[in-house]
């Protein structure tokens, strides 16, 4: 087996020396001791993130149907006044169909840190919360008329939408991956 790049050799007439982009060899001169033998594993890549999407979303179903169907004991636990938990079991209600939708979301943003994409998951934390979500608790509150419950209403509009975008982002990264 040949002996990775040392960081104080001379890099000239190693194998794997030309298959590798100036950017690749810089990283593994520098971190030669913790490469993979996993890197590039495409097929693997597909099962892990198959398996986790298949956790997350039966997780974040569970989650849902603990809000939905345990709602008033679950806003009792921490304050049992009448209003609070008439409030707090419809906020549960409606905030609890949005997480098996963050769930994939927040799976989304992962596998782009974990790929060093760091503009795709930028783009996705910043549209789910600061472009979706903040705006749309302001119209559902105010301009629609829903009050209070219009800023958790806000929660699962976010939600679809940052989904949409994170799996059309998903998509086109999967597509361009597999051309690599």
């Amino acid at each position: 087996m040949d002996k990775p790049f040392a960081p104080h050799a001379s890099r000239e007439g190693h194998p794997d020396y030309e298959q590798h982009t100036r950017r690749e060899s810089a990283l593994y001169a520098r971190r030669d001791d913790i490469r993979s033998p996993y890197a590039r594993d495409y097929t693997r890549m597909r099962q892990i993130i198959r398996y986790t999407g298949t956790v997350v979303l039966l997780f974040g179903a569970a989650c849902a149907a603990v809000f939905i169907t345990q709602a008033p004991h679950l806003v009792r636990f921490f304050i049992d006044e009448r209003t609070s938990v008439r409030y707090g079991t419809q906020f549960l209600h409606i905030i609890g169909y949005a997480a098996p939708l963050a769930a994939i979301s927040y799976l989304c943003v992962t596998v782009f840190q974990a790929c060093g994409r760091k503009w795709p998951a930028f783009a996705l934390s910043v549209l789910r919360k600061g472009v979706f979500d903040v705006p749309a608790m302001f119209v559902f509150r105010t301009i629609l008329g829903f009050g209070a419950a219009g800023v958790c209403l806000a929660t699962p509009f976010a939600e679809v939408l940052g989904m949409a975008v994170a799996l059309v982002l998903y998509l086109r990264f999967w597509v361009r991956l597999r051309r690599a």
